[in-house]
């Protein structure tokens, strides 16, 4: 996971300012069915964790193409 990307600031509710900054993440077909989680939180306000959670989905499924011969 990287976080190469430069934080962005906007102005918030109460005053407040919303960072937010994008990570990025390789996923390996070894990963499916893994959960990945976010939690975003503040120190000085005191309010609770914000999370988000999803299950990987990755593993390519197979499908078969007819090829059908026309006489």
């Amino acid at each position: 996971m990287s976080n190469k990307e430069p934080q962005t600031s906007s102005p918030g509710s109460y005053g407040g300012v919303v960072v937010s900054q994008v990570l990025e993440f390789v996923a390996l077909r070894e990963m499916d069915g893994d959960a990945i989680e976010c939690r975003a939180f503040n120190d000085f306000s005191g309010s609770d964790v914000a999370k988000h959670k999803v299950v990987l989905d990755i593993l390519c499924k197979l499908h078969k193409h007819h090829t059908y011969l026309h006489s």
